[in-house]
């Protein structure tokens, strides 16, 4: 099972280019795809994350008892905890742990989990999130408000390790072509470096089916402004 995590500080366009890959028949999974239960410490407490990744890497062991040669693609992954718990005090332990279960679940189960960094612009994501926050003023409860909380997070997207990047400066409200850009740029990287991917592409039951992968993103989905 392949397992793709779209990463990114907020407003890059994860949420966009996942409906958008929903679109194109892929199995993806929301950013809330995973239910939590409240109880009497913080949400983003270590011990809240903990269970949080717990439940995330069982959600895959589950989906594979069915969908063993499936793609997923989710929004986010099992490492954005390092940055949101305690707002990144216990990053230095969870990300050892985190990189440990990934591994283990590649040569334990099968299951090869990849990130993809999306980035843009420091001044065009600012404005960008001011947009948006002018539609949907609720989002300043997660501080997306405050300039500095924007940089302590793409500071800390900055350093970590990722398996694959992509850039996304386009104007993904109007302009359909910019969300399949960076599909076709994130799809085309992957294909050239993950076997397992091409073997999925190629599968007659996949959504993404031989030749050009570029080609075959553009003609399976309609793409509309969003």
């Amino acid at each position: 099972m392949l397992v793709l995590c779209l990463e990114g500080a907020h407003g890059t366009g994860k949420s966009t280019i996942i409906d958008q890959l929903r679109k194109l028949g892929v199995n993806v999974l929301d950013e809330a795809f995973i239910g939590m239960p409240s109880y009497n410490v913080h949400p983003q407490s270590l011990c809240m994350e903990s269970i949080w990744l717990s439940h995330w890497f069982e959600r895959l062991l589950k989906l594979q008892q069915t969908n063993p040669d499936d793609l997923f693609v989710c929004d986010r992954s099992p490492y954005c905890a390092e940055l949101y718990t305690a707002k990144g005090r216990y990053g230095a332990v969870l990300e050892p742990f985190i990189r440990a279960q990934i591994e283990e679940l590649k040569a334990s189960a099968g299951i090869e989990i990849y990130t993809v960094n999306i980035t843009v612009e420091r001044q065009t994501l600012w404005d960008r999130i001011q947009a948006r926050l002018a539609l949907e003023p609720h989002r300043q409860q997660f501080n997306e408000d405050s300039y500095e909380w924007l940089t302590t997070v793409l500071d800390w997207y900055e350093a970590h390790r990722w398996d694959f990047s992509v850039e996304n400066n386009g104007d993904m409200a109007n302009d359909a072509d910019a969300i399949l850009g960076v599909i076709r740029s994130m799809l085309g990287q992957i294909h050239k470096s993950v076997p397992a991917f091409r073997e999925y592409a190629a599968s007659p039951v996949s959504p993404i089916v031989g030749g050009d992968l570029a080609e075959q993103v553009r003609f399976r989905t309609e793409f509309r402004p969003v």
